[in-house]
């Protein structure tokens, strides 16, 4: 399994970078390694790395930014005397 870390190496951006740096360096390097480009016959494999990684803290982002919002959202707690 892959570690949080090994996915924000392979897309070349730091620790706790936003949902907009994921993105720009996932589209930065499609552009790069996408096959269809880049004729290097280990170009396949690298893409899949860039999608997985893409995906993986693309939808953790979003987990996060869905739990702040809800925080942020709550009802206040009512305590009896």
């Amino acid at each position: 399994m892959t570690s949080l870390l090994e996915h924000y190496k392979v897309l070349g951006i730091n620790v706790g970078a936003g949902i907009a740096d994921v993105t720009s360096s996932y589209k930065r390097l499609c552009r790069i390694y996408h096959p269809d480009v880049n004729d290097d016959p280990e170009s396949a494999e690298l893409m899949k790395r860039i999608n997985i990684a893409y995906s993986v803290l693309r939808e953790k982002l979003r987990r996060e930014a869905a739990f702040r919002e809800r925080q942020s959202y709550s009802w206040p707690v009512r305590r009896s005397a």
